[in-house]
């Protein structure tokens, strides 16, 4: 609803299945089609923040200029899930608020993983990220890349989820994707989630989070292993974004 007050904003909305749209990937690629060809393309959920190394001396304009430099098609992620000191159902935010102080630790310890994407009765490898949160709290290895910004063409193909994509060069530089998933409402979402069935091959993964609160409706997903958001600096230092010499001079604006 706040959306609709913003005179730069077009908002669709369709009642087609989630599922039937391979996770929305479908109706992503026909807007990009349409309204994104050749243009560059943020791809972010709604609980999503995308941010460049150096987010906080820099602007897109800088960032895509040095994409386009280096002849980079897409700029990769690290999906950052962010969690407050409380529980999970204690974690809300006034509109407007900054998440990042609603919600500032997170966990690293991302490690490589050999996963894939299906298409129809195709099965495609692709490299991806897990461990962090989903795998201290909950046991899982989610995939956590993603594709943060992509200047579309015809033939390229983002996976469902955005995690990786197919016929565009990636950049050596890495953003992160800030996911504020862990939230009050996501408790009370999740029996609504199970009963639209709606996550057919994602179903193991929130049947995981449901047990969990299930046998602690308090869960907080704070502990000894937490870190503290600081700045895109400490996020670097911990391999969770990449930069290069060439990306921080544009990204500052040195000799502009």
């Amino acid at each position: 609803l706040m959306l609709l007050d913003e005179p730069d904003v077009h908002l669709f909305y369709t009642e087609e299945s989630f599922d039937g749209s391979n996770y929305g990937r479908l109706w992503l690629r026909e807007l990009m089609e349409n309204f994104g060809t050749d243009r560059w393309c943020v791809v972010a959920d709604g609980d999503e923040l995308m941010a460049p190394p150096l987010w906080e001396v820099t602007d897109l304009h800088r960032v895509t200029a040095f994409l386009d430099s280096e002849g980079a098609e897409a700029l990769p992620c690290h999906l950052l899930d962010m969690y407050s000191d409380g529980p999970v159902r204690a974690s809300k935010a006034v509109p407007g608020s900054d998440l990042l102080k609603v919600c500032p630790f997170f966990d690293p310890g991302f490690h490589p993983f050999d996963g894939f994407f299906t298409e129809g009765d195709q099965r495609h490898p692709i490299r991806t990220f897990v461990g962090s949160t989903r795998k201290k709290a909950f046991g899982l290895n989610a995939y956590l890349s993603k594709i943060g910004m992509i200047t579309y063409r015809p033939g390229v193909k983002l996976t469902s989820g955005q995690h990786a994509v197919f016929g565009a060069r990636e950049s050596e530089v890495r953003g992160v994707m800030f996911h504020f998933k862990f939230m009050a409402d996501f408790v009370s979402r999740l029996e609504e989630e199970n009963n639209r069935d709606e996550r057919t091959s994602q179903s193991h993964e929130w049947d995981a989070y449901a047990e969990a609160f299930q046998a602690n409706p308090d869960l907080s997903l704070f502990d000894e292993a937490s870190v503290r958001h600081q700045n895109s600096r400490q996020l670097i230092q911990l391999g969770i974004m990449a930069t290069t010499p060439p990306y921080e001079s544009i990204a500052k604006g040195v000799g502009k």
